[in-house]
């Protein structure tokens, strides 16, 4: 399958509807993103980056946000030391995982709060295709959606044949896991099992991890229905190794800093999937409940918390016409979560949505959608309940057309919002939080050649009430800083990405990003902030990857990332003496299969370079240097 080229365009967004087909098409020529069902990967369909899972074992990368960096520019961080770090496009800094949606076969995977999703469950191996989304996404997928939709697929166990894989990994700072997987079934029904276990010491002193999970996914298919069933559950224990001064990190950057803590992690999910096909046209059902219990030790002190929230998604879609082909889905969305935690926090929400495709006969495709959607949250602080309403719109307007043989045009508008999660009405001025909103636009061009293809796109984002925690401000005497509704923002920028075969062995692939984050007014604390940069978020990212098949059964990947300075975080003056720097990575990975056999040896960092990833006025939080990790897998059929 070949790769849209937007690595690094990466997600916006979501809310375009692709072409259409008589014919069922197969998982080579569809995307599911773009529309929330299987549709024909042309038109604005066609912007939708699909990582395969042949990109995949191509990748450098060992990690999903690692393999997300490389292949479509985002900007990705740790303040835990562990493989779940927090990602961010188009600019959004420290809330970056706010702004973008993260699923896992259709299903959001981010819980009501500010932390990263816990993504380190999955292994790259039981990955199909990861599809991201250019756009803003709110009118299909509803908030959190502006800087786009990023959609991870597992393998269809009904499309694997019967087998059991061992995988045993280890390598740096005394790293280990082990996965298996089991895959059943006949023509109408399949199983994978899967179960994982893993400790690492990480880089940073105080920062070992012990974590386990299971997960098992069942599908059923009949003639016109068909059921999938996905369950998991897992435990991790991590030790919190903090920040520390830019003297101690010239020193040793792997010490513990002197604020430490250790937390304890339980997560479960449920998800449950329905389609039921008439025709031309489709039913589907979704409904999922995720669960995290969550406690932390902090030496003087302890803290606990326990999320839960359901999600419900009916919708159907028709589908006719000749001449100009039509695809119209409606649907709505139910959702609840709460936290008890020492401040409870709940919120509710529904929409209805409609999204509508023409595909006309010399290529050109209109999308238009709208969304309304009712929000009702409630928070305690200090005893006190606190309860806001809102309600919300979102829609989007977007045409391509064949512009010459190869290239098309595209141009998209529309609005997007994000609501305050749990951890945002923690601490808030005595304003109180409302939803950000955006005008997003976004236009381009994607074109293809005979060994690859090619993409080039600006972007801009013109929001009003952006949420972002600010030091320039208190919510109490003590002066702390809160999170709050900012005066007008902007995010804009241009991205391009490529892939050339440069020979049926050798394969080139490209991205880079040129972005702005800036807040357009404001006076904060008596600080005039017109014009600063918001903080750590990079003005520049490049990424260049090559891929040797060296012969049948082995290969070789080489891959460099280069990410310029950045604005520490709670700098929102832009006046500190010390910027996070630039930095250059290069990773490298050798891979090979002998029968049921395979081995891959993977270094990351392969010049040993100091860096930093994210810090702020309090402190840094140094990454990895060198790291080696061999991985052996033997398979069963």
């Amino acid at each position: 399958m070949h790769r849209n080229p937007v690595y690094l365009s990466v997600l916006a967004a979501l809310a375009v509807l692709p072409a259409m087909a008589d014919t069922t098409p197969t998982t080579e020529d569809v995307v599911v993103t773009a529309s929330r069902i299987p549709t024909p990967r042309k038109g604005l369909a066609a912007l939708t980056t699909v990582i395969t899972a042949e990109d995949i074992q191509q990748s450098s990368a060992r990690t999903i946000p690692e393999l997300l960096a490389a292949e479509i520019g985002l900007s990705i961080f740790s303040m835990s030391g562990t493989d779940d770090r927090s990602i961010d496009r188009h600019g959004f800094g420290v809330a970056g995982i706010s702004n973008v949606q993260v699923l896992v076969n259709g299903v959001l995977q981010k819980d009501n709060d500010q932390s990263a999703p816990r993504l380190s469950y999955l292994a790259l191996e039981d990955i199909e295709r990861i599809e991201v989304q250019s756009g803003a996404g709110s009118v299909l997928y509803g908030g959190g959606a502006t800087a786009g939709v990023i959609n991870i697929i597992t393998r269809n166990p009904m499309k694997t044949q019967p087998r059991a894989t061992l995988s045993l990994m280890g390598g740096s700072y005394g790293t280990r896991e082990g996965v298996a997987r089991v895959n059943l079934g006949s023509d109408q029904w399949a199983l994978t099992l899967g179960a994982n276990k893993m400790h690492s010491r990480h880089y940073r002193d105080f920062n070992a991890e012990d974590r386990h999970g299971v997960s098992a996914d069942f599908r059923w298919r009949g003639d016109h229905d068909s059921v999938q069933l996905f369950a998991a559950g897992g435990q991790q224990q991590l030790q919190l190794p903090g920040s520390i001064s830019w003297s101690d990190y010239e020193k040793d950057p792997r010490q513990r800093g002197s604020y430490v803590s250790t937390s304890w992690q339980h997560d479960r999910q449920l998800q449950l999937g329905y389609q039921h096909e008439f025709g031309q046209h489709r039913f589907d059902l979704d409904l999922a409940q995720r669960s995290r219990h969550y406690e932390a030790d902090y030496g003087s002190s302890t803290s606990q918390a326990t999320l839960r929230s359901t999600t419900l998604s009916p919708r159907v879609t028709w589908k006719w016409g000749d001449d100009v082909k039509q695809q119209l889905t409606v649907g709505a969305d139910f959702g609840m979560s709460r936290n008890h935690s020492s401040s409870p926090a709940a919120q509710r929400y529904r929409a209805v949505f409609i999204n509508e495709q023409l595909t006309f006969s010399n290529g050109a495709q209109l999308v238009a959608g709208a969304r309304h959607q009712s929000v009702l949250s409630q928070v305690t602080n200090s005893g006190k309940v606190t309860e806001s309403r809102e309600s919300l719109n979102a829609y989007d307007l977007g045409v391509s057309h064949p512009l010459w043989a190869s290239v098309d045009g595209y141009v998209r508008g529309g609005r997007s919002f994000r609501v305050p999660n749990a951890d945002d009405f923690g601490a808030v001025t005595s304003e109180g939080l409302k939803a950000q909103r955006s005008r997003d636009l976004e236009l381009g061009l994607k074109g293809q050649f005979s060994a690859g293809e090619w993409r080039v796109n600006v972007f801009r984002h013109d929001l009003t009430d952006e949420i972002h925690y600010n030091p320039l401000v208190s919510k109490s005497p003590s002066g702390t800083g809160a999170n709050m509704n900012l005066q007008p923002t902007r995010h804009q920028g241009l991205e391009l990405s490529g892939d050339w075969a440069v020979t049926p062995e050798v394969k080139l692939t490209g991205n880079a990003v040129w972005q702005q984050a800036t807040f357009r007014s404001g006076i904060y604390g008596g600080t005039d902030l017109a014009g600063k940069r918001i903080p750590v978020v990079p003005k520049r990212i490049f990424n260049l990857g090559v891929h040797w098949q060296i012969n049948a059964v082995t290969d070789v990947s080489l891959s460099g990332r280069y990410v310029s300075e950045r604005i520490a975080d709670d700098d929102q003056k832009n006046t500190a003496s010390r910027r996070l720097p630039s930095y250059r990575l290069l990773d490298l990975k050798l891979g090979q299969r002998y029968r049921d056999w395979s081995w891959q040896l993977a270094v990351n960092n392969l010049q040993n370079r100091k860096y930093v990833e994210y810090g702020g006025a309090y402190g840094i939080y140094p990454s990895p240097t060198r790291s080696v990790f061999l991985t052996l897998e033997y398979q069963v059929q």
